[in-house]
This record gives C-alpha cells, structure tokens and sequence, in this order.
C-alpha cells in the first residue's frame, strides 16, 4: 500500500486462510448510538445512503428483502435472497445473502454476510459504526469496497458529519481500492 495516498476513512480488505474477504469500515459519528441504529435500520434512513432499498421485519431467520430501483424506468435487477441472521437493537444488524454461483454484478455472486455494529464511542453522543462485509471473490470484493465507500459518505451526511458522494470521488475510490488491494488482501 502506497501510504502517501491513503484516503481519510478508507476501508480495509482482509482474508483469512481459506476464508472470504472481509470488506471492513469503522466510522465515528458525533451522535448517540440510538441515531446511528435508526440510521441502519429505519427505512427512510436507510433509504437515503443504501444502495438498495433493504427491508426486514427484525425476526432472525426471517427473510431479508432488498429491492435495487430503477432510474429509467426499466424493471429493477433482482437481487438474491438473503436471511436475517443476527438483529439487537441498538447494535448490531446482520444478514446472509445467498448469491448465485455466476452473475453479471461481482458483488452479488455467492454466499456473503453483511453486518453493522452500533456502538457508544468515547463520550455519550458519539457513536461508532463497524461495517462488514464478507465476501467470496477478490473482484466482488473490491467492487464492494469501493460501493461501500461510496455509500458511507451518504450515511456521513445523513448522520451531520463531512461527506462527499460525488462521481470524482467514487472513481477515486475505485482506483485507491484496486492499487491498494488489486493482488490480493493482507492476511
């Protein structure tokens, strides 16, 4: 990793023997952990920084609806099914996506888990959000990354703190990810 152009609040990709990729963000927000769940689960929150339109109805094992809109009109992509896995409000939010074996997306094929932990920072109107996503193949791995990236600076906005969601910066993005990890994650 070149240090001299580490992006403030870059994300970590990591893999373990054997194991997925694990896309991982930690961010600190200056508001009360009780925010930052509503921010992840609340529909008109969430609506506003992810990528698809997530819904569930809170019962671990439940299914996990996720719907991506279209903006021109066309029927939107479908998305693979996914499972409720882990729900404790106000930390912690998990799910499975079931993804096929081959897909035109790299973000969508196979098995992954997406997990947001929310936690008390270091005073009581801070909160920090620990985002994971564990993921199959490098390729998905890096696409998400730079997405995810992408994403959280919509949820820095929603949540009062700096945020820059342009195109320019998503491109930015895109290619710290693939310099810093293009040929493989660290163990």
């Amino acid at each position: 990793m070149n240090e001299t152009t580490l992006i403030e609040g870059a994300g970590t990709l990591t893999r373990t023997p054997g194991g997925p990729y694990v896309v991982r963000f930690v961010r600190a927000y200056d508001r009360p952990v009780e925010d930052l769940w509503e921010a992840i689960t609340e529909p008109e929150l969430l609506d506003t920084w992810y990528p698809t339109k997530l819904r569930t109805d809170g019962v671990v094992g439940n299914p996990v609806t996720e719907t991506f809109e279209s903006t021109d009109g066309t029927p939107p992509e479908p998305t693979p099914p996914s499972t409720l896995t882990a729900y404790d409000p106000p930390h912690v939010f998990e799910y499975r996506v079931h993804g096929p074996a081959e897909a035109e997306y790299p973000g969508m094929i196979g098995e992954q888990l997406i997990r947001m932990e929310a936690s008390r920072g270091g005073h009581d109107d801070e909160s920090v959000l620990t985002f994971t996503h564990e993921i199959q193949a490098l390729e998905g791995a890096l696409d998400v990354l730079a997405g995810w990236h992408y994403c959280l600076e919509f949820l820095a906005l929603q949540m009062g703190a700096p945020g820059e969601p342009t195109e320019e910066n998503a491109q930015r993005y895109k290619a710290y990810y693939q310099e810093t990890y293009g040929s493989g994650a660290r163990p």
